[in-house]
């Protein structure tokens, strides 16, 4: 049975964007002795519950953020995960706010939420 209910409710999106959070990331990743650079590519993923939803979303990021690559899609028990890698962002708090509010409200519209977003060795 397909679920068309609402994933990523709008209290959701008012209410759990933590911005906060991401001046100790962005501590943390200048205090790595291996990083030495002014910009880092970050790994995003987005959850839904409707391969539709999930394909929408890729298919607008593609369009109009084509320097953001989409890795792949995994269906995980009933949610839909896409994986992507952004575009080199400036670490600066500014920039890496800017930049995950953005993607935060282009989920919103897709009804796919960010789930988070990562710096890995391979993206160093």
């Amino acid at each position: 049975m397909i679920n068309t209910g609402r994933f990523f409710t709008a209290a959701e999106f008012e209410n759990e964007l933590n911005l906060d959070a991401n001046l100790d990331v962005l501590n943390r990743i200048k205090e790595d002795s291996t990083i030495n650079k002014d910009e880092m590519i970050f790994s995003f993923y987005y959850i839904t519950n409707e391969k539709s939803k999930i394909e929408a979303l890729s298919d607008f990021l593609k369009i109009n953020e084509p320097e953001q690559k989409i890795i792949e899609f995994n269906k995980i028990n009933s949610i839909w995960e896409l994986h992507g890698m952004s575009n080199p962002i400036r670490l600066e708090i500014d920039n890496i706010n800017e930049w995950e509010k953005k993607m935060w409200e282009i989920g919103f519209r897709f009804d796919c939420k960010l789930d988070g977003w990562e710096t890995t060795y391979e993206n160093r």
